[in-house]
């Protein structure tokens, strides 16, 4: 048994009344226990959460990117489709007499 010191204080409760209270501690005990469990659960699901929304802006500004290449890519098939037989011809003997021009030099 524990000895009480001088000029301390006592209170003398029903064995039913200290029973509850233990009980009571007992709980507040698992109470903080899971509060502390969910604390740390959030702050990953936070974290998980920042990292999703970066990964989401990332994949936004990649598919704007990849978004403009094909609007560019279906604008020179347009323009291509466009052109008639003799204006390909043309252009194509215009690069080959460049291309022998510059070979010539050399």
């Amino acid at each position: 048994m524990q000895a009480f010191e001088c000029e301390e204080k006592v209170c003398i409760i029903p064995k039913t009344q200290f029973q509850k209270l233990v009980e009571n501690q007992e709980k507040y005990r698992k109470i903080v226990e899971e509060n502390r469990k969910l604390t740390n659960q959030l702050s990953q699901l936070q974290a998980d959460y920042e990292k999703l929304k970066n990964e989401h802006k990332h994949l936004q500004e990649v598919f704007k990117k990849r978004e403009k290449e094909v609007s560019h890519l279906q604008n020179e098939v347009e323009r291509l489709q466009n052109r008639s037989i003799i204006e390909i011809i043309l252009e194509k003997l215009t690069k080959r007499k460049a291309i022998e021009g510059s070979t010539k030099e050399k």
